[in-house]
């Protein structure tokens, strides 16, 4: 596993000001030996920009790419924790942990865009878009459009981080999805 982060935020907690950016390798397998063979790599850039002394507006956009070396080339192939997924309050707020596919795929893109700003005392809220792409391999074009939803959420700041709680509605459905978390999401 190869990893490089880069990054000038002011407060990794509650993040008003700078940039983050990672990159990630696994390799599984192959000369090193095993019993599952694949690469894995992963890359994130964050931004985030105050807004008038209070508002802040945090960016992240993300990409996975997961190859199998084996003939089988199955994403069962796969423990679950090596799977690339969508879904829960750490990516897609609009899908429970089960994500877009239970399988988990092997590229997978994802934008978040955020507005957080202060209410009173030590409660905080947050509007937000997310939107994300989950394919089973990079040649798959049977799923060309994005999946998104769009949301608020409520947090409260505690001494571990701000705990949040979000509302997020997924585009072409009514119901919204309630989830919660400690920190925010990025």
């Amino acid at each position: 596993e190869l990893n490089y982060i880069y990054h000038n935020i002011d407060n990794y907690i509650l993040p008003s000001s700078g940039y983050y950016y990672s990159v990630s390798g696994d390799l599984r397998g192959t000369f090193l030996g095993g019993a599952r063979h694949y690469i894995k790599l992963e890359s994130e850039y964050r931004h985030y920009y105050p807004l008038y002394n209070r508002f802040v507006f945090a960016s992240r956009f993300q990409v996975g790419f997961l190859e199998i070396l084996k003939t089988e080339n199955d994403i069962n192939y796969l423990p679950t924790y090596d799977r690339l997924y969508l879904g829960g309050s750490t990516s897609m707020r609009g899908w429970d942990e089960e994500g877009l596919n239970p399988n988990g795929g092997k590229l997978r893109y994802l934008v978040n865009q955020e507005l957080r700003f202060p209410l009173f005392w030590k409660i905080g809220a947050e509007l937000f878009i997310d939107a994300g792409k989950l394919l089973e391999n990079e040649h798959d074009n049977s799923k060309s459009d994005w999946d998104w939803n769009i949301g608020y959420g409520l947090n409260f700041l505690t001494p571990l981080g701000p705990m949040r709680i979000d509302a997020s509605y997924q585009y072409g459905k009514g119901k919204a999805t309630i989830t919660n978390a400690l920190l925010y999401i990025f």
